[in-house]
């Protein structure tokens, strides 16, 4: 795949990702931090058909810029998402690396947990 066909798809799911996670925050929870997780189905999508480095940037681009729409940059709630984020996808990537038999269902309800 050339470089520029790669971009464009790393572009395309950033805006996917970006998308899904703005309008997830619209919905209302009366747990404060409790979201429904669409932006992680493109981040797992990412984890089985492309790189660990491209789908971590995807991830921390995605908190970056929804954090930015909803007006919350470099407050709390920016910091836990960050590190929910990070912990979430470091947590996905040893289970598609090490448990090969574990399903995406299983990965994404790993990663739901560690968020």
């Amino acid at each position: 795949m050339s470089r520029t066909k790669r971009l464009v798809l790393d572009a395309l799911f950033l805006a996917i990702a970006i998308i899904l996670g703005w309008v997830e925050s619209l919905f209302p929870f009366f747990i404060p931090g409790v979201r429904l997780g669409l932006a992680n189905a493109v981040l797992l999508l990412m984890l089985y058909r492309f790189s660990i480095w491209e789908a971590l940037g995807i991830s921390v681009l995605r908190v970056f810029v929804v954090s930015l729409i909803r007006g919350n940059f470099l407050q709390m709630p920016f910091f836990m998402s960050l590190g929910g984020a990070v912990v979430s996808f470091l947590v996905m990537v040893v289970a598609v690396k090490l448990f090969k038999k574990l399903t995406v269902y299983g990965v994404s309800l790993l990663g739901a947990y560690f968020h």
